[in-house]
């Protein structure tokens, strides 16, 4: 008995549909491409400008605040948190206005990549009514830096917290008694600030631009990562030569001058 041939239609039909449905999502994926990636890539790219200007605003604070911080607490410094123009009606703020960097101490006395940090609630008691300021915050000892480096710290509650000591006459007698130290500048004021009550946590758009993934806290603080670029280098450059061994360098010759002259 001749078998009987199937329609040919009936064969092909599956596979027609086939090809039509995988048609139609190639198409849906390359206008998805379209439409999506360059707006990302474009998304990304002002993401790290912005990030680069305020590194570069974040070298600036370090630079200008060092010479106020006094030497002895320059030198104990674990970590250096910088806000670059923070507080807008003496609230601090999130977003844009409260984006800055954290630099840490590594094994080895060497400083890591810039972290980048944004800080919400708390304010500046006396402060209030400015319309912009500049933080720089201290991480005084290994309690505080560890809360840091959790990737949720909270001012005054992981951590103990004080206004900055300022000038060259704090130095004296100068010891840790909490976890950080804040200051502050507004309209060429510079001045210890209390900060108790702010949260720090991991900038992700940013975190994301600059580095291509999200890597924790800790592992930006104490692991090694490739720097971004040279804005993240001049960052670290400041930091390295204003706090820890440098400024322990300093402070230690400051100290043997002060004993020469008083035991002339």
């Amino acid at each position: 008995m001749t078998p009987v041939a199937q329609p040919l239609s009936h064969r092909s039909r599956l596979p027609r549909v086939g090809r039509a449905g995988l048609g139609l999502l190639l198409l849906a994926s390359a206008c998805s491409s379209s439409n999506n990636g360059p707006a990302a890539t474009s998304a990304i790219s002002s993401e790290r400008n912005d990030a680069f200007e305020r590194l570069d605003a974040s070298t600036r604070v370090v630079a200008e605040f060092r010479a106020d911080v006094p030497e002895a607490v320059a030198a104990e410094a674990r970590c250096v948190v910088v806000f670059p123009a923070l507080v807008q009606g003496g609230l601090v703020v999130g977003g844009r206005g409260g984006r800055g960097f954290a630099d840490c101490l590594r094994r080895g006395a060497d400083w890591s990549q810039p972290a980048p940090v944004s800080v919400s609630g708390g304010s500046f008691g006396a402060q209030i009514g400015v319309e912009k300021v500049d933080v720089l915050m201290l991480v005084m000892n290994d309690e505080a830096k560890n809360a840091l480096l959790e990737g949720h710290f909270t001012v005054g509650v992981d951590a103990s917290a004080a206004a900055g000591p300022v000038g060259s006459e704090a130095s004296k007698d100068f010891k840790v008694s909490s976890g950080v130290l804040s200051y502050a500048r507004t309209s060429g004021l510079f001045a210890g600030a209390a900060f108790s009550g702010a949260k720090i946590s991991r900038d992700d758009d940013a975190t994301q631009a600059l580095y291509g993934g999200l890597p924790e806290l800790r592992s930006l603080l104490q692991g090694p990562i490739t720097s971004p670029g040279a804005p993240a280098d001049r960052f670290v450059a400041a930091v390295r030569s204003a706090f820890g061994a440098n400024a322990r360098a300093a402070a230690a010759a400051s100290l043997k001058r002060t004993g020469g002259l008083e035991t002339r």
